[in-house]
């Protein structure tokens, strides 16, 4: 076993986003695999030098051979990066690893989703409503002004995180591929349709952040 030049043993490059223990570009290692869709895979990963708990997102196999699509991600990766807000996720480190390709690493927050607070307390106070619109329209307003339009905003992508006593709402699941704007939605379910905008549903080319 050899030792990198920060004085880390070397460790096993993962060659997929299962690979428990495996490590994504040297620095972050692999802890579990949480949550897959049609074009990635977001696992939980350790930033070793840091001793934090990060969340590392890789596009799927059949994605990441498409030399377009890895290129497209990678490029929709850094623009997220210029998303400087504590109401929105923020991205912390884009890369290209030598099996998984490009990658992605974002905060690893806890919390529940608006969608979930409103299924289990019904309808909020008004202030309570209001201070998270607020907050919701201050993430929205620093990503438009990075150039990057949301495009699928409803309440299961505004999580309340939370960090010992506060809470904060933040705007999560940014599209990481800019055709995921133009994908038709007759397959989402009624709750996320109601939240589309009508150029989202008439599936036009160019959607600016009037949109969200």
């Amino acid at each position: 076993m050899g030792v990198t030049g920060l004085g880390f043993p070397e460790r096993r490059q993962a060659k997929d986003a299962s690979d428990v223990g495996g490590m994504i570009a040297d620095r972050y290692q692999i802890e579990e695999l949480s949550h897959e869709d049609a074009t990635t895979s977001t696992v939980l990963a350790k930033h070793l030098a840091l001793e934090e708990r990060v969340a590392v997102q890789v596009l799927r196999p059949e994605q990441r051979f498409d030399q377009q699509l890895a290129l497209q991600y990678l490029s929709r990766a850094k623009s997220l990066a210029h998303i400087k807000t504590d109401h929105a996720l923020r991205v912390l480190d884009v890369g290209v690893a030598l099996y998984l390709g490009p990658f992605m690493v974002m905060e690893h927050l806890e919390g529940s989703t608006l969608q979930h607070v409103l299924r289990a307390e019904g309808r909020l106070p008004v202030p309570r409503a209001v201070d998270y619109v607020l907050q919701a329209c201050k993430g929205l307003a620093v990503a438009h002004a990075a150039g990057v339009v949301h495009g699928r905003l409803h309440t299961g992508r505004l999580l309340l995180a939370r960090r010992r006593q506060f809470e904060t709402l933040k705007v999560i699941d940014f599209p990481t591929l800019a055709i995921a704007l133009k994908e038709p939605v007759s397959g989402e379910s009624v709750p996320q349709r109601g939240y589309l905008a009508p150029e989202l549903l008439r599936g036009d080319a160019v959607v600016d952040g009037r949109a969200d």
